[in-house]
């Protein structure tokens, strides 16, 4: 039944779910392989990219564009393009993303 699950996910929600479970993890790998963090879902009607649905399992970092990777605040301020986009505008959208959280007793 798992197996037929994940062959039915697109890449997108099939990392997701091979995140929850060690178990799982090799059989999305298997199925989807290596699934970039800007990759969009394709049955996703709001189109979220991966990063977004995963943000959740990385408390205490965000994703910084730059490098296309989750950091900490710190680290994110340290790069280049970073540094020149602004401290405050950077934390703004943190802000905003994580206020687009759903709540966790939802």
């Amino acid at each position: 039944m798992v197996l037929a699950i994940f062959d039915f996910l697109d890449p997108t929600p099939s990392t997701c779910l091979g995140m929850t479970c060690k178990a799982f993890y090799p059989i999305h790998r298997e199925r989807h392989g290596a699934v970039h963090l800007t990759t969009k879902g394709l049955y996703d009607p709001i189109k979220k990219c991966l990063w977004q649905l995963l943000r959740s399992f990385f408390p205490g970092l965000v994703f910084c564009f730059e490098i296309k990777k989750f950091v900490t605040l710190e680290r994110c301020e340290e790069i280049p393009h970073v540094s020149s986009f602004g401290l405050e505008r950077l934390q703004e959208s943190i802000f905003r993303m994580v206020e687009d959280l759903p709540s966790r007793s939802s």
